[in-house]
Order: structure tokens, then C-alpha cells, then sequence
């Protein structure tokens, strides 16, 4: 039967074909044009083709009316248009006409989440869950819903419990290796793996790619700073004028380095006791390594991070320009067709009041430690000055944090004893905020202007 040959065609993923059969019996006595519209609407949506999806959705709807699954397909369409609360509309009407359907309320959940409405969301993710507590794609939305919720460990005990189940599972890999996996070695499994699935995954390959370039290149590059380091400091003379060039190296190499603190610690611990060795530092001093090699390895993993996913949103949203029907700024998390920038823009307030005190101690803790050590940790001058004008722009969206950490930064620079008292150093601080702010609207504008 036509039919019969269709759905093979569409579960083989051949959707062009599927199209090309349903198309030239959709007016025809074989088959009854209800059951060839999903297949149509469906893999118009999987080559996405939303225009024409929602063209034949809207021709389904209006000659069967009363047929709730049109009214999902509309509300699906919406969804992978990014327009979450068109599709909220036509997959509430669905339920009204079927409200035991778990695929529904699955959707139901995705559209809530997606306009920001994540605890109603969880709602009806659980009443999914109820309905069909077998289904692995509404377990996968759950997790989803749950990261957004900041339960991470559960969202990523939900993964698990999916790949314990279907270890071939394409969506709960993905979500593995970008949401929940730190270690490179176990990205790099999981990622061989689906590309061999997906062999022209162009995301699959870049993230492969740069795992490759790490344990190739990286060690080599910590080598050459480590051997450059010490001809530098063992022949002042000859190669003095190239310590800016080791301190550039060091924030470089240190900040893709800090992707695996394995070797990243050792780097940093190895660079400092170098300049600690021709400083002639007393021995009670390399005990400081153990504190500043792994503190100064997260403070650079937390800055690569920031700089990263600020590139990645630059480049996604000059590709959302190219309106390829594809919501291009979820990549940063993983590849997802859902994915809202208004929920980052949230999460991102969320984290800002977390993440940036934490940076800013870890920063003063810096320049405490550089200002009672200065010999023997002279080199980290420029990296440190980096760091605080990262911190200090990064900060700048609140103004009294900023102000207060500049001004304990003076103050700790001053042996916390200003030269002319601490009126005039909060003076400066105050003065140098609006600056620091300044330059992170001019940023902002350019990263909005793409």
C-alpha cells in the first residue's frame, strides 16, 4: 500500500522522498488525505521548511477541524518557528478535544519553558510523565526543564537513566557531552560516537576538533612557555625584553589550559617556581603553589568561559541574521531548536550575582598575594592588571560592586593605607566605574550589532 511505503520512507528519515509520494497522492482515491498530512507537515519540519509546514498545517486544520492532532502539528510548527506562545494557543485547543495525550502536554511544556514559564512547565511535564512514564523524549524534556530550573544534578541524573536505557540515544549524548560533562576525554567518546551516527554534523565536528587540537597542541604550547620562561629569566641580559611576551603566553596558554586542570595546575605551578627560583625566594614560599596553582587554574577556566560563550554569541547571532529557520544561539549549550535568548538573558542575571563576587575574591585574593610577594611573582603583573580590567567590566552592569571593587583593589595595592587617604581613593573608584561601564555598553552594542 502507498501508505505502508510512506511511513517506511519517513522512519528511513528520507523525508525528501516521503514528500515527493505524499505529495502526488494527496488528491487521489489511494489514500485519505488525513493520513498523508502529518508525513508532510512533518518532514517539511524536519528539512526545515517551516513556512511550507505550516502552510499544509493550516490546509489540514482547516479540513478537519475536529482532528486534535492538527492542532499539535500547528502548535509544532510554531514551536520550531520560535514563536512558543502561537503554539501555547493551538496545543491548548488540542488538549480540549484529547486531554489524556502525553505528547501534548510534553509540547505544552516545551512552549511554557521557552517564554519563560518554567515551573508551569514542570507541571505539565509531570502530567506527560504520568500518561506515559515509558517515553524517553519526554524524559529528555523533563531534564531539560530541570536544568532550567538550576537542578542540574537532577537533570543529569534523568540523562543518565536515559542512556542506561537506550545508550544509543542521539539527544541524551548530546546533552551529556554539553551540559553535563567537564572532562574532555569523556566529550571526546561520547562525540566520536555520534559522529560516526551523523558523520556531517559541522558542530559535532568543530567540538571534536578542538578536543583533538588540546592533547595535541596544548601540551607543546605549556612547553615552549616553560621553555621560553626560563631562558628569559636565566639571561636577563639577552632576553629581557621578552617577560611581557612570557607574561602573554602565560594568560594564553594558561586560559585554554584550563580546560583540564591535569595539566594546567602543574603549568602554573612549574611557570611560578621558575621566576620563584631565579628571584631567589626562600623555600617556605613555593608552598604558596599549592594554593596559587589551582586557584589561578579556575579563576582562568571561569574567564575562558565568559570569552568563549561571548564569541559563541556573537557568532550565533550573526548566523540568526541569515534566518535559516534555526535558533542558532542555543549552541552554547547544545543544539537545540527551542532554545529562547530570553532565557539566556535570564539565566545570565541569575548567575551574574553568583558568579561575578566569586571572581571578584578570587581576583582581590590575587593581587593580595602579587602585592606580598612582588619579587618573586613580578611577571604577573601584566596578567593581573588583564584580570582586574576583565573583572571591572565584567562587574560594571552594578555599580557599587564595581566601586567596591575598585576601591579595595587600591586599597590593597596601597598596603590598605591610601597615600592620601581612603575619601580620595573611594573618589577614584567612583570616578573609574562609569568608565568600566562605558566600555562594557560599547561592547555590548557591538556584540547586539553582530
Amino acid at each position: 500500500m502507498i501508505s505502508e511505503k510512506i511511513k517506511v520512507l519517513f522512519e528511513l528519515e528520507k523525508y525528501k522522498e516521503t514528500l515527493e509520494l505524499s505529495l502526488s497522492n494527496l488528491h487521489t482515491s489511494e489514500v485519505e488525505s488525513y493520513i498523508l498530512y502529518p508525513h508532510i507537515i512533518l518532514s517539511y519540519i524536519n528539512l526545515k521548511n517551516y513556512d511550507d509546514a505550516m502552510k499544509f498545517a493550516d490546509i489540514a486544520l482547516g479540513g478537519y477541524p475536529d482532528l486534535s492532532e492538527f492542532s499539535y502539528y500547528k502548535a509544532l510548527t510554531y514551536t520550531y518557528q520560535d514563536k512558543p506562545s502561537q503554539a501555547e494557543v493551538y496545543i491548548k485547543k488540542a488538549l480540549t478535544t484529547e486531554p489524556e495525550n502525553p505528547s501534548y502536554y510534553a509540547l505544552y511544556a516545551k512552549a511554557l519553558l521557552y517564554q519563560s514559564k518554567s515551573k508551569k512547565a514542570k507541571q505539565m511535564i509531570d502530567k506527560a510523565l504520568e500518561l506515559d512514564s515509558n517515553n524517553l523524549d519526554i524524559h529528555l524534556d523533563h531534564a531539560l526543564i530541570l536544568y532550567d530550573l538550576e537542578s542540574h544534578s537532577k537533570a543529569q541524573k534523568v540523562v543518565d537513566d536515559v542512556l542506561s536505557k537506550d545508550p544509543q540515544n542521539e539527544l541524551a549524548l548530546n546533552m551529556k557531552q554539553s551540559l553535563f560533562s567537564s572532562n574532555l576525554k569523556e566529550k571526546e567518546s561520547i562525540l566520536s560516537h555520534l559522529l560516526s551516527k551523523n558523520p556531517f554534523e559541522k558542530n559535532y565536528q568543530k567540538d571534536l576538533k578542538f578536543i583533538n587540537f588540546y592533547y595535541h597542541y596544548v601540551p607543546l604550547m605549556m612547553l615552549f612557555t616553560l621553555g621560553l620562561s626560563y631562558m628569559v629569566h636565566s639571561s636577563r641580559d639577552e632576553f629581557g625584553f621578552l617577560e611581557g611576551l612570557v607574561g602573554f603566553l602565560f594568560v594564553v596558554v594558561g586560559g585554554i589550559g584550563s580546560r583540564d586542570w591535569r595539566f594546567n595546575m602543574p603549568f602554573i605551578a612549574f611557570l611560578l617556581a621558575i621566576n620563584m627560583y631565579f628571584t631567589h625566594s626562600q623555600a617556605s614560599a613555593y608552598i604558596g603553589l599549592l594554593f596559587l596553582a589551582p586557584l589561578y587554574s579556575f579563576f582562568m577556566l571561569g574567564v575562558s568561559h565568559i570569552v568563549v560563550t561571548t564569541y559563541q554569541r556573537l557568532r550565533d547571532k550573526s548566523k540568526e541574521l541569515k534566518k535559516d529557520g534555526e535558533n542558532q544561539l542555543s549552541y552554547f549549550l547544545f543544539k537545540h531548536p527551542f532554545y529562547k535568548e530570553s532565557q539566556f538573558n535570564k539565566k545570565a542575571f541569575k548567575k551574574y550575582y553568583i558568579f561575578i563576587p566569586t571572581l571578584i575574591l578570587f581576583s582581590l585574593a590575587f593581587i593580595y598575594l602579587y602585592n606580598q610577594m612582588s619579587d618573586e611573582y613580578s611577571f604577573l603583573k601584566a596578567p593581573l592588571v588583564i584580570s582586574f580590567l576583565i573583572v571591572a567590566i565584567m562587574s560594571a552592569k552594578n555599580f557599587l560592586i564595581t566601586v567596591l571593587y575598585t576601591f579595595l583593589t587600591i586599597i590593597i595595592i596601597n598596603n590598605f593605607d591610601c597615600k592620601d587617604g581612603a575619601i580620595w581613593c573611594l573618589f577614584i573608584a567612583i570616578f573609574m566605574s562609569p568608565l568600566f561601564l562605558a566600555i562594557y555598553n560599547y561592547m555590548t552594542k557591538r556584540r547586539d550589532d553582530g
